[in-house]
């Protein structure tokens, strides 16, 4: 694996909608992506934000969340 799009998910699994969503606020949410970054074949590829960002505060508390999930064990 050499990149991660990361970004939680309007839709349930299986639904088919692709939409983004902010980090921990979609289907997904903080548990999963937690499991998902922390994943051994994950650690070692940073990710690439893809979440839905219209307010300037958007990305950095995206940012925020991902680097709390990835620093916590």
């Amino acid at each position: 694996m050499k990149l991660i799009h990361l970004n939680d998910s309007k839709g349930a699994a299986g639904s088919g909608l692709d939409r983004r969503e902010h980090i921990g606020c979609g289907k997904i949410g903080l548990k999963g992506l937690k499991q998902f970054i922390n994943n051994p074949a994950c650690k070692a590829v940073h990710p690439v934000l893809e979440t839905p960002g219209k307010e300037e505060t958007d990305d950095p508390a995206n940012i925020d969340r991902v680097r709390k999930m990835m620093n916590a064990q």
